[in-house]
């Protein structure tokens, strides 16, 4: 059996499982409160080696409490940082979902910390990565998006995905320079990564060198994500940006009347359960390992013929302006800090 890598649409949240060889599950963020993945582990009652989560924020992990309480005793290890105040609520009553889950022998808590190897099979060479923070780095940052946790996911010598968490590009790569041109980058921060506009964050992504990039995010969020000078400079650096809901910076027509839809229902040919709000773009995105070999779901064709039509796609602008022999000057500036 394959590894299988599903990166769900969850809204503006972030949600990843992987399947591994021998059935069982790893779970990476749970996505906020209602998030579909609920339904679906109520449905297929899979057991779950691990969730890991990369952030304590309720859209990365506001449907812990309910997964919690659906999959007692089919879980083996959470892992969490401790990256606020354990008086901070709603922080608080997380921690001690955990710790009371801990104490009744449902599942081992573990602190995320770089170095830790979540999961490895030696078959294939395949191993699942904590790459930050460190623990001097987790006591001490000064906000939770600096001590957030990043993955990797790598095959021998090849990195297949990043899990950027909420930090900054500089931070992720960082982290990560010694597992660089990885197959599939997520996010950092819904596309909204800290400082993606400074020259840092450019040189970042061109060090980091990622093929593709995943950005999970909701359609009516109200942080403005994702940044679209962030989705240009990615592409411009040879990445293929997805998102797994439009936003107004895409289709505003589309998008003006809050309705929840789809441009493309990729989840329903995934077999997964729809999100509770927003307007799917990619939507769920599916990817498989095996034999070496990392490649995405047969919907891929399909999606860009969907986005081609939209109103001013931000990715297939960016990726426009990427392949044109014109302007080469106006490529360079946007590599450019304006501030």
């Amino acid at each position: 059996m394959p590894l299988e890598i599903t990166l769900w649409d969850v809204g503006q949240g972030d949600c990843s499982t992987l399947r591994l060889p021998t059935g069982e599950y790893i779970v990476i963020d749970t996505g906020p409160r209602g998030s579909p993945i609920i339904d679906w582990l109520n449905q297929t009652r899979p057991v779950i080696r691990s969730i890991i989560l990369t952030h304590n924020d309720a859209d990365h992990a506001g449907s812990l409490p309910a997964i919690l309480q659906m999959c007692r005793g089919r879980i083996g290890t959470i892992y969490m940082l401790r990256d606020r105040p354990s008086s901070h609520a709603p922080f608080s009553g997380l921690f001690r979902l955990a710790c009371e889950g801990e104490q009744l022998g449902h599942f081992q808590l573990r602190r995320l910390e770089a170095g830790e190897i979540v999961w490895e099979d030696a078959k294939s060479g395949i191993k699942l990565i904590v790459c930050h923070p460190s623990m001097s780095t987790n006591e001490r940052a000064s906000s939770p998006n600096q001590t957030s946790g990043i993955l990797a996911l790598t095959s021998n010598t090849n990195t297949c995905v990043i899990w950027g968490g909420d930090c900054s590009v500089p931070q992720v790569y960082q982290a990560c320079v010694s597992h660089t041109k990885p197959s599939l980058l997520i996010g950092p921060h819904h596309g909204g990564p800290a400082h993606h506009r400074g020259q840092e964050t450019a040189n970042a992504i061109k060090n980091l060198s990622p093929g593709n990039a995943f950005i999970s995010v909701g359609s009516y969020n109200k942080y403005s994500h994702p940044a679209a000078r962030y989705l240009r400079r990615l592409e411009l650096a040879g990445c293929n940006v997805r998102c797994s809901q439009l936003t107004n910076a895409c289709d505003r027509p589309m998008t003006r009347e809050r309705k929840h839809g789809a441009l493309f229902p990729s989840h329903l040919l995934l077999g997964l359960p729809p999100p509770r709000s927003g307007f799917s773009c990619r939507g769920s995105l599916r990817y498989t390992i095996e034999n070496g070999n990392f490649q995405i779901d047969h919907l891929e064709q399909i999606h860009q013929e969907k986005i081609a039509k939209l109103h001013r796609p931000v990715c297939l602008k960016s990726r426009r302006l990427r392949d044109s022999p014109r302007n080469p000057f106006r490529r360079q500036n946007l590599f450019t800090s304006q501030e």
